[in-house]
This record gives structure tokens, C-alpha cells and sequence, in this order.
């Protein structure tokens, strides 16, 4: 009787509380969500219970929310080629660019002063110190030398401005571990293709070195240290590859946003950029890395009437297989999200604000897209 007395006397107060918890828990379902549109970086909550006990790098993150990839696609446009010695170049335009606002490559970050690369005592993680005000992107395959060994970055990494990032690196020089902690440079190059796609599949330390013992080998190029790096200083390997990138001067006279490379008539790869300027900045880095692979096989005369090239459209087939590959996230260092591709396609992706940074396509599609002539 008391209980009911109390409620019958304040019902009319109780009633309002009840009403204003009601009114804030419907603002708040309305609310919340949309707070959350906007990040970039996958929670933990959303990690599957069996997956929940796994270290960050070994755990399989939700699927992207579809059409990032599909919207950087649809928006190329493919130009026409130029063929020289066995290595073909498309260059490909943007409509317009997707990703707005200043993204500091890796070299301009060095070169300024502002970007910082120091050891951690461990072989795979170099700490990167950005104390510019503008996000800096590392390219997955740029080399930096100095430390204790040479090292090439394993992923494409956002480092916010002001943020502290432990990159994951491989080694690219097995043969010393020796020097200043804090002296790295930008080599301003970039492993070959062949590295990237290795590190695009988190491959073992060991994978990347018989790589690199590989590619010297086959252009015979040697170093005590067994350093990569000492490819691109040999002289007349030098001399190459500035013939090659001279050739391909006109291909840039309109904006460009990224290249499909094709050699004796085979899709090795793409790398698309969200932005136009990110690409104009890497691309002399990235010309160099697929010359450097053409390299590899001298015979081009004996060669050259071995193959057809793909058309356009052939290309342009290349490039929507990664509209219809399976995408899984994947942990990254830095800001925004990071992301496999297989099945249709092989490669990696990098978005920010819901849109792709970076695409890189490794090698022909699992499935032939175009035919390939041998005589």
C-alpha cells in the first residue's frame, strides 16, 4: 500500500522523468552511429570471438564496406602506351581526384627535416618520427639506408602529423649490422616488384633475401654486404635506367595518377593513386623499380616478336578485376585502413576517409584476361 501510495502521488513527475529517459535514449541510437561513419580504424569489438585470443597482426578484420575500390577503378581512364625495348607503360588519369589535401611522400619528409628514421634493436621495425604537420605516406618497397642495415618498407604506412609509428621493415643488406641507430637517408628507390608482392604476403625474412640474392645475381651486380641497394648505384645500370625513363616523357604531359606495366607482353603490375600528386611525387621511384625488373632479362631482340601486347581494353579488364577480388583487412601501423586483395585480383590497398590512397596490383590476374602470342 505504501509503494502504491508513492507512485500514485508522484505519478505525474515520474511519468516526466520516464519521458526524458525515453527522449535521450532515442537521441542517443540516432547519434551514435553516425560518429562512427567516419573512422578509419576497425575496433576490436568487431573482431570475432575466436579470434579475440589471436595477436593483432594474425587476426582476419571484418570485410570493407563495398565500393571503395570499385569508385578508384571507375574513375581511371586509361591513355595510350609507349612500347620501348620490351616494357610497356599505360599511364592512367583520374576523372578527378578522390583523396583531397597535402600527403607528404617519405623523401620530401627527409628532405625537410621534419620526418625522422631511427632503429628499434629489432631487424623488422624501424620507429618514424613525424614531426611535420602534414600526414606523411610511405610507399610499401621504398628502401632507406644507413643504421644498422639497409631496410625496405614492408607496407604502405600513414603516419599522421606529430604521431610516432614502429614501421614493419625487411632487410635488404644480410651482411652487416653495424652503424649509427639514428643515421637513416632515403635511398630514393624502391624494391622490385617481385619484393613488394613478397611483402604484400607477410614472407619470411629469408623469401626477401633469396629474392634480393636473386635480382643481383641475374643482372651481375655483387656486394660484400650483399646490399640491394648497390644495384641501383652500379654505374651503368644507372646509365639504363635513365635511357629508359627518358623514353617515357611524353606519357606525362597530362596529369597522371598511376601506370599498368606490361614486359614482353605480360601484366607485371599497376599502382593507382588516389591522388594525383602522390604519384607525380613517387613516380620516379616507381619507374626505376619496373625498368630495374625488365632488367632482369636481357634477351629482349631474340624477344620482341614473341608476343602480343594487350589493347586497352584488355587493360581496362585488368583493372576491374580488383573491383571483383575478395578483400580482407588488415592491420596497419598508421592511419586509415589497410586491406589484401585475391581470388580475381592479387594486391594491397590503403584508404583514407573511405577512399583509396593507394591501389597496387601485383602481377597478371590468377585468371587470364588476354591472350598471350608465343612463336
Amino acid at each position: 500500500m505504501l509503494i502504491s501510495g508513492t507512485l500514485a502521488s508522484d505519478g505525474p513527475a515520474h511519468m516526466m522523468r520516464l519521458s526524458y529517459c525515453l527522449l535521450i535514449l532515442l537521441a542517443t541510437a540516432i547519434l551514435c552511429p553516425g560518429s562512427f561513419l567516419d573512422s578509419d580504424i576497425p575496433s576490436y569489438d568487431s573482431t570475432p570471438k575466436s579470434q579475440q585470443w589471436m595477436p593483432r597482426s594474425q587476426r582476419v578484420l571484418p570485410q570493407p564496406p563495398p565500393g571503395r575500390i570499385s569508385r578508384l577503378v571507375d574513375h581511371c581512364l586509361v591513355g595510350r602506351p609507349y612500347s620501348y625495348n620490351g616494357l610497356t607503360i599505360y599511364p592512367v588519369r583520374l576523372k578527378r581526384d578522390l583523396v583531397q589535401g597535402l600527403y607528404v611522400t617519405m623523401d620530401e619528409g627527409l628532405a625537410a627535416g621534419t620526418l625522422q628514421i631511427r632503429e628499434t634493436g629489432k631487424v623488422a621495425r624501424l620507429e618514424v618520427i613525424n614531426r611535420g604537420r602534414a600526414p606523411v605516406f610511405l610507399l610499401a618497397g621504398e628502401i632507406v639506408v644507413g643504421g644498422r642495415q639497409n631496410r625496405m618498407v614492408s607496407n604502405d604506412v600513414l603516419i599522421n602529423a606529430g604521431d610516432t609509428v614502429r614501421v614493419p621493415v625487411y632487410c635488404i643488406e644480410k651482411g652487416r649490422w653495424a652503424g649509427d641507430v639514428t643515421g637513416f637517408v632515403s635511398a630514393k628507390t624502391l624494391g622490385l616488384p617481385d619484393f613488394r608482392e613478397l611483402a604484400g604476403k607477410s614472407a619470411a625474412q629469408d623469401e626477401v633475401w633469396r629474392a634480393v640474392s636473386e635480382a643481383s645475381r641475374k643482372v651481375k651486380v655483387s656486394s660484400e654486404t650483399e646490399d640491394f641497394q648497390k644495384v641501383y648505384d652500379h654505374a651503368p645500370l644507372r646509365k639504363q635506367l635513365d635511357t629508359y625513363k627518358s623514353r617515357y616523357r611524353r606519357l606525362w604531359r597530362k596529369p597522371t595518377a598511376g601506370i599498368v606495366v606490361v614486359r614482353f607482353g605480360r601484366i607485371v603490375g599497376a599502382d593507382i593513386f588516389g591522388n594525383s600528386a602522390v604519384f607525380a611525387a613517387l613516380r620516379p621511384k616507381l619507374l626505376d623499380s619496373y625498368i630495374l625488373d625488365r632488367l632482369q632479362y636481357p634477351d629482349a631482340v631474340k624477344r620482341r616478336k614473341s608476343f602480343r601486347e594487350p589493347n586497352a581494353a584488355q587493360i581496362r579488364e585488368y583493372l576491374n578485376t580488383a573491383k571483383r577480388a575478395t578483400t580482407n583487412a588488415v592491420s596497419t601501423p598508421g592511419r586509415g585502413r589497410a586491406f589484401t586483395l585475391s581470388d580475381a585480383a592479387n594486391g594491397t590497398a590503403l584508404t583514407i576517409n573511405g577512399d583509396v590512397l593507394h591501389l597496387n596490383l601485383m602481377g597478371p590476374p590468377p585468371v587470364r584476361i588476354y591472350r598471350r602470342v608465343e612463336r
